[in-house]
């Protein structure tokens, strides 16, 4: 399963599938249309954390929680820092992309 972890506050992106969004009032609107999201998607706040690379690092372990099968999560509108990699790197593996990058559990095949 790949998962998107969308941290646009106004995503104006495909929203189906596995998603978990930011939780904004343009994104709440949105996501509460939306058809064919997977039951464990999700809106989130990021009110409650210290930094948003901090909310980076939650948002690996609560997803893989809600989906410990998963092969990816594609994080959107938010840049991989090195202090998140290096507090992840063993457990996943990442690769950057234009909007984000790509985070896979370092065991997956």
């Amino acid at each position: 399963m790949d998962v998107s972890a969308i941290f646009e506050k106004d995503f104006r992106g495909e929203i189906n599938g596995a998603i978990w969004l930011v939780d904004t009032p343009e994104n709440r609107s949105r996501f509460e249309k939306a058809c064919g999201l997977d039951p464990n998607s999700a809106l989130f706040s990021i009110n409650d954390f210290n930094t948003l690379q901090s909310g980076v690092v939650e948002k690996v372990w609560s997803i893989h929680d809600h989906y410990p099968d998963l092969d990816s999560i594609t994080f959107i509108g938010i840049e991989l820092s090195a202090s998140t990699a290096k507090e992840l790197e063993d457990d996943y593996v990442f690769e950057e992309i234009k909007d984000g990058f790509i985070c896979r559990p370092a065991n997956s095949s």
